[in-house]
């Protein structure tokens, strides 16, 4: 016992090098809903491509010049910050619509979509004159609204581009004007008006703590707000705890933020590439290496020249510290694998020591079966106690066999390992040698001749569990695992369970899944139960006993 308990101290141990993220739980659920967001990237981009298909069959389904320039006005507003060249085009067709049109109104909404996109796409010049020849005398209030909100995307991306310029100062001044220029247009519900007066507060020395309660009402209450929406308020919001210096509600904010602007999709986003940055701050740097680079990926694809640049400045160094940490993990695995040697040399001693335990346990049963055999017949009660204690000692015997085997052959695969390792360093290049050691082919069938045999013995110890377990669950929630088939992770976590193992913690260390998975299949299963939901996991570990 104290051999085992030795080896599973060790083992322990060397669990901990990989071990910590300092996160949350609130941070380290919304970081894993956000890595759950970029790998379904393909879904959601799919998701928006049809209905940008929608929109432009909208187009020749629609009636009059009036029509079709509202129909591309959608498409325009679904393709802005997603596809900018695309942006661009259905602007120019609506230039040309509101001029066959001689629709005033019509060609000043179409010039003020045209500025906007030049602004993004880094055609500065460009916009500032079309910008300086909009009269605005007499513009209506809708179109005076929109000239304002054009103004602040203009002399937004001019003050980030002169940030570190002598006329940084001059597009500072036009922003805040423009700014309260829009203010005033807005009306005390509008959602603009927040984000312009929290803008304005986090450049000057104006006390953000007040608008922090308002961005996070308006966050959980206002139910008019879009996706879109979500994603500047969280940004903002960030930004202000930030200001304040708490760097774990700004950290959760932007995590929001980016998962906002994913979900929508929009490629034109500040909050993924700032968040990397925050992550990087914090030591997480393969996740900050992902997120750089999936921003660095959706900006190639809109063109905005004014997220490149600040690109540009974050890039190298999260990709110089990302390769850091990919050779230092690389160390890690060596100390891994001689640990793994050590493990192994102590698996041998815990055997014999089984074997010896096995030899003596055979001894007493033969001693009990030759005192059993000289009860008289009044004794045939605890006769047939016995026999059953005797093919409980068999299972036992069984079992122990196939641990002594299942060891013997990991042993032979470890030196087969060694000796495969060893070629590849001697008849190879290290890169070669590297290459191996990363290759998780090795850890993965270990794995999976692993579980079938639990899954084997498991079954034979309890070959009705899946039965009964079906039992205790309503129909639609069954299982359906044919006879000489693994287990699914779901059955394996109550498997476990029913083996004793009740801390979620173990059970995910097992079966190589997160906390958070092991959770949600518990509660899946518990809300699933026919009799008391509490009592769930209690009756599964009853099943097979005083059968």
């Amino acid at each position: 016992m104290r051999i085992m308990m030795f080896i599973f101290i060790l083992t322990g141990f060397a669990g901990l090098l990989s071990c910590g993220s300092g996160y949350d739980a609130g941070v380290r659920d919304a970081l894993s809903g956000l890595d759950r967001m970029m790998d379904d990237r393909e879904i959601i981009e799919q998701r928006k491509e049809k209905e940008i298909e929608r929109l432009c069959e909208l187009i020749d389904k629609a009636g009059g010049i009036y029509g079709k320039y509202l129909a591309m006005d959608s498409l325009f507003d679904a393709y802005r910050l997603y596809n900018i060249d695309s942006t661009m085009y259905y602007a120019y067709k609506k230039e040309d619509l509101a001029l066959a049109s001689r629709d005033s109104s019509l060609i000043i909404d179409a010039c003020l979509d045209i500025i906007r996109m030049n602004a993004i796409s880094g055609l500065y010049v460009e916009a500032l004159d079309e910008l300086s020849d909009v009269d605005t005398v007499g513009l209506s209030e809708k179109l005076l609204y929109q000239y304002a909100e054009t103004s602040v995307s203009l002399y937004g991306s001019m003050s980030e581009i002169y940030a570190s310029h002598p006329k940084g100062e001059y597009y500072d001044r036009k922003l805040e004007e423009s700014r309260r220029m829009l203010i005033s247009l807005c009306d005390t519900s509008d959602i603009n008006r927040l984000y312009q007066e929290v803008s304005l507060a986090l450049k000057s020395s104006e006390s953000i703590a007040p608008y922090i309660g308002r961005l996070s009402s308006r966050l959980e209450k206002d139910s008019s707000l879009t996706v879109h929406d979500k994603a500047i308020l969280s940004y903002l919001l960030s930004l202000s705890y930030e200001k304040v210096g708490n760097r774990d509600k700004a950290l959760y904010s932007m995590i929001r933020s980016a998962e906002y602007d994913l979900s929508t999709p929009v490629r034109e986003h500040k909050s993924l590439y700032e968040l990397s940055a925050m992550l990087y701050e914090r030591g997480d740097i393969e996740r900050a290496y992902r997120y750089l680079s999936r921003s660095v990926d959706d900006l190639f694809m809109t063109k905005a020249r004014v997220q490149m640049q600040s690109l540009e400045r974050l890039l190298p160094v999260i990709a110089s510290a990302y390769n850091a940490k990919k050779e230092s993990d690389s160390n890690k695995l060596k100390h891994s694998l001689s640990a793994i040697v050590v493990v192994s040399f102590l698996l041998i001693v815990a055997i014999l020591f089984v074997y010896k335990a096995k030899k003596r346990a055979e001894i007493l049963k033969i001693e009990a079966q030759n005192v059993n055999m000289q009860l008289n017949e009044s004794n045939l009660r605890l006769n047939r106690l016995n026999r059953s204690l005797v093919e409980s000692d068999k299972i036992k015997e069984m079992y122990i066999g196939q641990y002594i085997n299942m060891c013997s052959s990991y042993i032979d695969r470890i030196d087969k390992y060694r000796n495969n390792l060893l070629n590849i360093a001697r008849t190879k290049a290290p890169k070669d040698v590297v290459d191996a050691l990363k290759s998780s082919e090795f850890i993965s069938a270990e794995l999976s001749d692993f579980y079938y045999s639990f899954d084997k013995s498991f079954l034979h110890l309890y070959p009705d569990f899946v039965e009964k377990f079906n039992a205790l669950i309503k129909e639609e929630y069954r299982f359906d695992i044919k006879p000489g088939k693994p287990l699914n992770t779901e059955l394996r976590v109550f498997a476990l369970i029913r083996l004793g193992i009740t801390d979620s913690n173990r059970i995910a260390e097992f079966l190589r899944r997160s906390v958070s998975t092991v959770y949600n299949y518990r509660v899946r299963m518990r809300n699933a139960a026919i009799a008391d939901r509490d009592d769930f996991e209690r009756q599964v570990q009853n099943i097979g006993k005083n059968e």
